[in-house]
């Protein structure tokens, strides 16, 4: 699959850090310093591109996106077959990090949440159909894309996947601001784990709820009741890192 992502600091992003994604690139004609240093990284990278003018440029892209005059085509092929991630409870026995999201239908929340997989460490990102955003509206908003590459699944029942991944003892653990347990006195450090996270509005749905293996919640000591969901993602996720590196580090001092 393909997508169209817009803007030149967007897809000088992407050439940063996945050169190997962008697999063509069309620029407005223009003499602007930025183009040609753009023009410049794509013969680094050996990546086609062509010069065009505003005729063709205005003919082929959407109205009313910000574009900066420059369009990349993105090979997007991280949407696994929505069986295929029973293949990493082998790959990472024992030490498998998943990131399930429940329904989140804001394409900023889901391209946060992927920025935040990958920055923790996440080894797969499991994504409910179920009134759920797709990843290819994310790329197209963009600023986050390219630094997600955790491999993404799309699942109809995630009822089968929670079964399936409690079979193999993977330790469940879901998310809500209503939860008397605190992530912090949670013990994470070992194992394999599964974070839950549910949409913005009405959280993780009573029966993933009820099959978790636990629901904790981020403490609050202000007048905030709850953060945002991509937030919320971060904070799990990285106290999750935190505490195996410390198990690790731990280890190595006995």
């Amino acid at each position: 699959m393909t997508a169209i992502v817009y803007g030149i600091h967007v897809i000088m992003n992407i050439l940063e850090r996945a050169p190997d994604m962008v697999e063509y690139v069309s620029i407005l004609e223009s003499k602007k310093p930025i183009h040609l240093k753009m023009l410049l990284k794509l013969k680094r990278y050996h990546i086609g591109f062509n010069i065009v003018n505003k005729d063709w440029f205005y003919k082929h892209i959407k109205a009313n996106v910000v574009h900066q005059g420059i369009v990349a085509y993105i090979r997007s092929n991280r949407n696994h077959n929505k069986d295929s991630f029973t293949e990493l409870l082998y790959m990472y026995r024992n030490k498998l990090l998943l990131l399930i999201l429940d329904g989140i239908v804001d394409s900023r929340n889901l391209g946060s949440c992927l920025r935040s997989a990958n920055a923790a460490g996440v080894h797969g990102v499991i994504i409910t159909h179920h009134k759920a955003v797709h990843f290819n509206e994310v790329a197209k908003k963009a600023a986050t894309f390219s630094v997600s590459k955790s491999p993404i699944y799309y699942v109809s029942s995630l009822s089968k996947v929670i079964y399936i991944l409690k079979k193999d003892r993977v330790y469940i653990v879901g998310t809500s601001d209503k939860s008397k347990s605190s992530i912090y006195s949670l013990k994470l450090g070992l194992g394999s784990i599964a974070v839950i996270m549910g949409s913005e509005s009405k959280g993780i749905r009573k029966p993933i709820y009820k099959a978790c293996d636990i629901v904790a919640s981020i403490p609050m000591v202000g007048s905030v009741a709850s953060l945002n969901v991509s937030v919320a993602t971060g904070v799990f996720l990285f106290e999750i890192l935190r505490q195996r590196l410390l198990t690790i580090w731990e280890i190595k001092e006995r």
